[in-house]
């Protein structure tokens, strides 16, 4: 058992805390540190090489608050078959045995191959379908992806890609009921589709990112964001529940090569340490509540996804000042978009799986 004695709940209130364990621990709080569900990722890349690999990848999520991450196929790491789906995990097992740090990992289904029958069988070992519009299926295909997604009960990932392929993805959702789960929205077009297929009672549910957020062509010019007006949208479409999730859109790759690596797969930069943090510093800022954090890292993902509840939590010092140090980064890569910018409220303690991760 581990008891987290004088922590601070979501009302405010100093409380002890226990966690089923294995061995017996305990950890004061001091009336200090706040205690927060564990983040759920519903999106990055650790299977990517020389940029990342699952020993980095795990050590930089525990660093940033997070114990559940979907991870997506890549060319690197394929994911479309029974067979790819058991090398991969197997891959993972491995790599996280050798850090000792029992991420769970859930994975994405691929759609890059013509025979998709198998999907069925292989829907208990997956967490959804990762489809991208853009990987020229032909029409006939992506029908039958909707399709046998509503049949068997599978969420649809989508990396949203501007407006007509997500009008795309929403009317294929309508027309065979599937639940649809749209990636990195970015801009008010996008934001009113799916605002639309909502109020239409539709199964369309989106997540947002950091970089989107915090982000802007403005003072960012090196990556492809967006304008001042469409962060805006964004913002606003948190606090109306257009948005249901903010996940990190994880994708490393070599600061040097940015614009490159983007172009290839659009939206992706690391961040699985510092997406809590710019939270937490939106939180101190007035921009969003601890609550809204919660729901939208942790409690509607789950939901959405229907995955089993645990008892993960992470522990947040609310008053911590520091900056974000690429020196100091766990991701393989070693870079931020958001280096150098000074936050309040860092993670300091991550639980999983009874097994306590101290944050230096």
């Amino acid at each position: 058992m581990i008891t987290i004695k004088h922590v601070k709940t979501l009302a405010g209130k100093v409380e002890n805390y226990t966690i089923d364990s294995s061995h017996t621990d305990e950890i004061d709080a001091e009336g200090r540190l706040t205690l927060l569900p564990a983040l759920i990722d519903p999106y990055v890349c650790f299977s990517c090489g020389k940029y990342e690999d699952w020993k980095s990848g795990a050590e930089a999520a525990i660093a940033g608050g997070i114990t559940t991450v979907f991870d997506i196929p890549n060319s690197l790491t394929p994911c479309t078959n029974e067979e790819e789906l058991q090398r991969k995990t197997q891959e993972i097992q491995s790599q996280l045995q050798a850090v000792e740090i029992p991420l769970r990992a859930r994975l994405y289904l691929g759609t890059d191959h013509n025979d998709f029958e198998e999907t069925g069988k292989l829907k208990s070992k997956i967490v959804g379908i990762k489809l991208d519009m853009d990987s020229g299926h032909e029409a006939d295909h992506l029908d039958r992806i909707f399709q046998l997604a509503a049949q068997e009960d599978i969420v649809i990932a989508f990396d949203g890609k501007g407006a007509e392929a997500t009008r795309k993805a929403i009317d294929l959702a309508e027309k065979y009921d599937s639940q649809l789960f749209v990636l990195h929205v970015t801009n008010k077009a996008e934001l009113e589709l799916i605002r639309d297929a909502k109020r239409n009672s539709l199964l369309v549910y989106a997540e947002a990112t950091p970089h989107h957020l915090f982000l802007t062509e403005e003072n960012c010019p090196s990556l492809p964001l967006h304008s001042k007006a469409d962060q805006e949208a964004l913002w606003d479409a948190i606090h109306d529940h257009t948005i249901d999730a903010i996940g990190s859109g994880h994708t490393p790759c070599p600061k040097g090569e940015m614009a490159q690596s983007l172009e290839e797969i659009p939206f992706g930069v690391p961040g699985v340490e510092t997406l809590l943090p710019l939270l937490l510093n939106a939180t101190h800022e007035g921009k969003i509540s601890l609550e809204k954090i919660v729901e939208l890292t942790h409690h509607n993902v789950e939901e959405i996804f229907r995955l089993e509840p645990n008892q993960d939590v992470v522990l947040v010092d609310l008053d911590k000042v520091q900056e974000i140090n690429e020196n100091t980064l766990k991701t393989k890569c070693h870079w931020s978009p958001f280096s150098g910018h000074r936050l309040q409220g860092w993670p300091a303690c991550t639980i999983l799986n009874g097994q306590i991760f101290s944050i230096s």
